[in-house]
């Protein structure tokens, strides 16, 4: 949570701080396609995602939701993100070997039918989370990022044995 939401609010602050290279042939590349990515398809795409979902909401409330269409769209875009998922996973086993084993891929591309219901849900949530912290100015600093993993080290003292 805290490093998604470190990611959004330094993307909000480069898109920022480098506004001037926002599709100026000037800076190249950089200026004329990685801003506008960056902008559009990083920074936006939260937001957008977080207008449809409550667009959506709203047309259900209305019952203005065309339900076989909608039910049809929806499989088709689960069964999509599942399947790109899965063969993004299966060619890196193919071209690096990446994973040990073949148990390994499986399990892996099993965690492609929970990443579009639960893993990208969040990531949204923790940018969105990020821009509010950039806007209302709730974070000025970078806190610690030291790596610290799952298990917090304990300090014990130890005693010298007495011989």
């Amino acid at each position: 949570m805290r490093q998604r939401t470190r990611w959004a609010r330094g993307l909000i602050q480069l898109i920022n701080l480098h506004i001037k290279m926002f599709m100026n042939p000037r800076y190249g590349i950089v200026g004329m396609v990685m801003m506008p990515y960056n902008f559009f398809f990083e920074l936006l795409a939260p937001i957008i995602e977080t207008l449809g979902v409550i667009f959506y909401i709203l047309l259900i409330i209305t019952g203005d939701v065309n339900w076989p269409y909608a039910i049809i769209l929806l499989i088709f875009v689960y069964t999509y993100a599942v399947m790109i998922a899965t063969l993004a996973v299966l060619w890196d086993q193919l071209t690096f070997q990446y994973y040990r084993s073949w148990l390994d891929v499986v399990r892996i591309c099993s965690m492609a039918f929970f990443e579009t219901i639960i893993y990208h849900p969040l990531n949204v949530i923790f940018a969105l989370r990020g821009y509010i912290f950039h806007i209302t100015g709730k974070t000025h600093t970078w806190g610690n990022m030291q790596r610290r993993g799952f298990k917090q080290k304990t300090n014990v003292e130890v005693k010298p044995s007495v011989s």
